[in-house]
């Protein structure tokens, strides 16, 4: 299985055909807010990116910079696999190769948000080394944090 990461741009912003379960819908925006999002968070280095798998766009996330307690964190933001391709271990794969890509001279470490509810987001990034921060909890949203 090969993972890679493709940032959206003008060309490929169309291509992207995903779906989360309807029982999914309350914990991830759809594509076109998260293309949104990285465009309103551009000044904090925002860029949303897909996640392909055999050249197949597969799922996506956006990546930005935050200041958090006085360290520098990369933040996952909207983390998704599409519905089609959950269950076959490429989020797994490809949030332990984004771990590797961000660069932990530049970060303090990585920060990601999942819905409370949401026990498989949850399950996958302890599974990865986030261990939650309860402390920057907001509402609904928990906080996860991967140091360096």
């Amino acid at each position: 299985m090969n993972i890679d990461f493709v940032e959206a741009n003008e060309t490929n912003w169309k291509n992207a055909k995903l779906e989360v379960f309807d029982n999914q819908k309350s914990f991830v925006s759809n594509p076109t807010k998260i293309l949104a999002k990285a465009y309103a968070f551009r000044k904090s280095n925002a860029r949303a990116m897909y996640i392909t798998c055999n050249d197949e766009i597969v799922g996506m996330f956006m990546l930005k910079d935050i200041h958090m307690d006085s360290k520098f964190y990369c933040s996952i933001d909207q983390f998704l696999i599409d519905k089609n391709h959950q269950g076959k271990g490429i989020g797994e794969l490809s949030l332990l190769k984004l771990i590797i890509m961000i660069d932990d001279n530049k970060y303090d470490g990585i920060e990601l948000c999942y819905i409370k509810e949401d026990d498989v987001a949850y399950n996958l990034y302890r599974k990865c080394g986030f261990i939650r921060y309860p402390i920057f909890d907001d509402g609904n949203e928990h906080v996860m944090i991967y140091s360096f």
